[in-house]
């Protein structure tokens, strides 16, 4: 079980971190004043 946890966090983790390049990409891509309305 402390296995299985031990290698799913980080995995959880690093999918996360990949998500959030995306969003910042998206969000860079896009103009600012969209994200406000």
């Amino acid at each position: 079980m402390n296995r299985n946890r031990n290698g799913f966090i980080p995995k959880f983790l690093k999918s996360e971190a990949l998500f959030l390049q995306v969003f910042i990409l998206l969000l860079k891509s896009k103009p600012t004043r969209t994200h406000e309305t």
